[in-house]
């Protein structure tokens, strides 16, 4: 079944890999402080995943399926190395700083989320 809104996921997800990207700049230039802004974008992230999973079960196959399960699993892993993270440090409060590993992996990703949202967009 394909949805109408699949072109609208696809545009949106080349902006919230754009998105990332830049918020991985931003982590960078900050030596990986967290603020409550950058926060907020983590929780929108999260919803996006959410968005995501609707994707993989109504929006098929405009929206290739491999490109939303991709923004679920690295929200997912991404939430389980922030716990490990989270449980090695103890309690935190802002500003955190997160490693700086953590924010080329979410540039990487969000590079590779936005031209693959792109091309499907394009292609569509």
């Amino acid at each position: 079944m394909s949805s109408p809104l699949a072109p609208y996921y696809l545009a949106t997800s080349v902006l919230v890999g754009g998105a990332q990207a830049a918020e991985a700049i931003l982590l960078l230039r900050r030596n990986g402080e967290i603020n409550r802004a950058l926060l907020r974008f983590s929780l929108f992230e999260y919803v996006w995943a959410g968005v995501s999973i609707v994707a993989i079960l109504t929006m098929s196959p405009i929206v290739p399926m491999w490109l939303a399960a991709s923004f679920v699993l690295y929200t997912a892993a991404f939430y389980v190395a922030g716990r490990v993270l989270l449980a090695k440090k103890g309690p935190v409060t802002l500003p955190f700083r997160l490693p700086r590993v953590f924010a080329v992996g979410g540039g990487v990703f969000g590079c590779y989320f936005c031209a693959a949202s792109l091309w499907a967009w394009l292609a569509a």
